[in-house]
């Protein structure tokens, strides 16, 4: 059994040291110029080495970074493959080059116009700027705050999420949940309303200022100076609308697309590129969709460019739909249809100032504001935006004009993404021995006469945050009382008490005994508890099992947090990485004495 056991033990020893080997053998390497890079995929790996069998550190979607060096590595074809040594925030790594795009530093112009953005816009716009040349982007200020305006969107049913998302995503306001059945309402059909949190992402233009997500504050209206012939002629390369067409009954504008999409942005107010992108889209790049080819032995002569009204459960009903709405709509040429069906895809949001999708689901920019919205579901002009993306994506030159939302006092950081889990939104107060307390009535006034307690009662999950002794000054006080979910994001009750002098307010649950004032004056320091360095579990070694927990906390696999993560980071740099799994091994073959 002894003899077994140290065969096992040196076997677990030696896969230990061929991991630390694979870590730290690495390919010739040379140093490249000081460059940007983009991640043009979703979930590429970051790898320890050039080659796609070491170890994936971490994975990136759709990120800029910084690229240190050009390496030689290796892929499944073999060696001599293009890889970079890139690095991300404060995370380094290799990805293959087939994931990288190189992108160029913007001009000196560029950087004055970024002058009318905050600074947590510009880096993204520079990145954008270097990747497409032929974009532009204008700051387009707004009269009120960003928690102002989350705030007015924030009130059920304006924004929605599937209820089949997660609990995290949903919001627990008024109206939005009924606390006596535990159950969320529903609004149009199997969707409820969306968090704070959730609308406060999808609204911040911050999180999508990339190049997958940017075109949802592409504009949409007719730019004469910005927007010209020469423009749309590169937007339609290499589709059916640069062949142009032959019509004996349609001769009013030579048989040219491009001349017919440029009167219908006249007539529509509506970008051209946008139109033909639209096209595109609905009927592919090389135009063969019946509803555009006019030969329908039923429909002779008719045509549907936007596919209006082509809907139904087969294939057959939606080509029967689509031509029925352009008989209906008198549709008998080509230039008509192009012409009259911007008109009706322009509807009248352009007219009223939302030419991007972002204000077509957010009236941030007309009043009466919040009013007017084309659609409830909070993530509508990410997932638009996305089908503009899908042609663009292959015309990286074409000239794009973008509208970026800037609210006043922005916050310093953009909306986080929120997590997705079962936790609940209940950061509320259910009771609170206020005067006309309602729990969604989050600002009060009362007057004291001296030392006060106020009592509390949270949802299960909720737990009130703040401190339970506040000192108060005769005078007007303003009293914050933050309440925290089971999600971990917070919710504040704002109280202005008159006192009629210096005195103590105590905040207390209900039923709980009456703790002693926190005592400013007590500088006693609670003794900070011992942690090993490189044990992972706590069991008060270092084994092969805090060996394979480094490894799986890089590879994402676990999340080691508090002490755990401390006793991590064996170099003591802030951060755990290939280094200290390195040091944990060469504690285990006696190489090192982790202290």
């Amino acid at each position: 059994m002894t003899r077994h056991h140290n065969i096992c033990k040196i076997i677990s020893f030696c896969v230990a040291f061929s991991l630390f080997l694979s870590l730290f053998l690495s390919p010739q390497t040379v140093k490249a110029d000081s460059q940007k890079g983009y991640i043009n995929a979703s979930e590429v790996h970051i790898r320890s080495a050039a080659t796609t069998a070491s170890l994936s550190l971490n994975k990136l979607s759709f990120v800029y970074v910084d690229i240190l060096e050009q390496v030689e590595g290796q892929n499944a074809t073999g060696w001599g493959t293009v890889w970079y040594k890139v690095k991300y925030n404060d995370f380094e790594g290799f990805v293959y080059g087939e994931f990288i795009e190189i992108v160029e530093e913007p001009n000196a112009d560029f950087e004055t116009q970024l002058l009318s953005f905050p600074e947590s816009y510009r880096n993204d716009l520079r990145q954008l700027k270097a990747l497409h040349p032929n974009w532009s982007f204008k700051a387009d200020i707004l009269p009120f705050s960003f928690l102002h305006a989350v705030e007015k969107e924030n009130v059920f049913p304006l924004k929605l999420v599937p209820a089949g998302y997660a609990s995290s995503y949903k919001s627990m306001g008024y109206k939005a949940y009924d606390w006596e059945e535990k159950a969320w309402h529903k609004n149009a059909g199997e969707w409820q309303a969306a968090s704070t949190e959730v609308i406060a992402y999808y609204m911040d233009p911050r999180n999508f200022l990339n190049q997958n997500y940017v075109y949802m504050f592409a504009q949409q209206s007719f730019d004469p100076l910005a927007q010209t012939e020469d423009g749309l002629k590169k937007v339609v390369e290499g589709t059916f609308l640069e062949k142009g067409y032959t019509d004996e009954n349609d001769t009013e504008y030579g048989g040219s697309y491009i001349k017919v999409i440029m009167e219908a942005a006249k007539q529509s107010g509506m970008s051209p590129y946008v139109i033909a992108s639209l096209i595109i889209i609905e009927q592919g790049s090389s135009g063969n969709s019946t509803l555009i080819l006019g030969t329908n032995p039923t429909y002779p002569g008719y045509y549907n460019f936007f596919n209006y009204g082509a809907s139904g459960n087969t294939k057959e009903e939606v080509v029967r739909n689509g031509f029925e709405k352009a008989v209906k709509l008198g549709w008998n040429t080509r230039s008509k249809a192009i012409i009259d069906g911007a008109k009706h895809s322009s509807g009248n949001y352009i007219t009223n100032k939302q030419d991007t999708y972002y204000y077509m689901d957010f009236n941030v920019k007309f009043a009466p504001y919040f009013e007017h919205q084309y659609a409830q579901s909070v993530m509508d002009a990410l997932n638009k935006g996305s089908k503009l993306r899908r042609y663009y994506s292959e015309n990286p030159n074409a000239a794009l004009t973008f509208l970026i939302p800037v609210f006043k006092d922005m916050p310093q950081n953009a909306a986080p993404k929120v997590e997705a889990s079962d936790k609940l939104n209940n950061y509320y107060f259910t009771s609170l021995s206020v005067n006309g307390f309602s729990m969604y009535t989050e600002k009060y006034t009362l007057s004291i006469n001296g030392d006060t307690t106020l009592t509390y009662t949270v949802p299960d999950g909720a737990q009130y945050a703040g401190n339970t002794t506040l000192p108060l000054k005769a005078g007007s006080n303003t009293v914050t009382l933050p309440v925290k979910a089971q999600t971990g994001y917070t919710n504040d009750y704002t109280l202005t008490i008159n006192a009629e002098k210096d005195c103590v307010l105590t905040v207390l649950q209900e039923g709980s005994e009456q703790n002693p004032p926190d005592n400013p004056d007590d500088t006693t320091t609670p003794p900070v508890p011992s942690i090993m360095c490189g044990d992972t579990n706590g069991d008060g070694k270092i084994s092969i099992v805090d060996l394979a927990n480094v490894q799986k906390h890089l590879l994402s696999i676990i999340t080691l947090e508090g002490d755990f993560l401390t006793a991590s980071d064996t170099n003591k740099d802030g951060k755990i990485s290939i280094v200290d799994l390195a040091n944990v091994q060469k504690h285990l073959l006696g190489l090192i004495t982790l202290n």
